[in-house]
């Protein structure tokens, strides 16, 4: 089983959304071509039943105020793409916004280190499996998404995922 937290929406780093998602091996094995490694770890293919979305509706007014919190003002795609700048202004804007995904990902990754620390998913699964992070904007950097993932798991547990990336 691998679990897997993606953020997601429209790149608009004032809108992160997390998926929360999960596959199992027997399921990998029953859909798939055992031989597949790249569907192995593209969540993309995963059953659409295991997904949970954060970040919608219901977390707007916490999503906002942790913005504003970091001196930024929120804005909406629109606001944010559509905003008539010039395309330097528009690259400092993207520089200055930055931080949001940044720190997004800084949560992420402190969760999960603690769920394998406090014992939580070998406690409810019975052995430790790899917690999988994807962001929209690391899939170009597989360095980068390496990164993440070995700081918020280990380097064995996701040893096969990074081996992957490399590819």
């Amino acid at each position: 089983m691998t679990d897997n937290f993606e953020l997601s929406g429209d790149c608009n780093p004032c809108e992160p959304e997390l998926a929360v998602c999960y596959s199992t091996q027997r399921a990998y094995e029953k859909e798939l071509a055992a031989d597949c490694n790249y569907e192995k770890w593209d969540c993309a293919i995963w059953p659409r039943e295991n997904w949970l979305n954060l970040g919608d509706d219901e977390f707007a007014i916490i999503r906002k105020q942790w913005i504003e919190n970091m001196g930024l003002p929120f804005l909406t795609y629109d606001e944010f793409f559509d905003s008539g700048k010039s395309d330097g202004e528009f690259d400092k804007m993207c520089e200055k916004y930055a931080v949001i995904d940044h720190e997004f990902m800084k949560i992420l990754v402190a969760i999960i280190k603690e769920l394998h620390e406090t014992g939580f998913i070998k406690d409810k699964l019975g052995r430790e499996i790899p917690v999988i992070i994807y962001c929209h904007g690391d899939y170009d950097d597989a360095d980068k998404l390496a990164e993440h993932n070995i700081e918020a798991n280990t380097p064995t547990l996701v040893q096969e995922f990074i081996k992957f990336l490399k590819t």
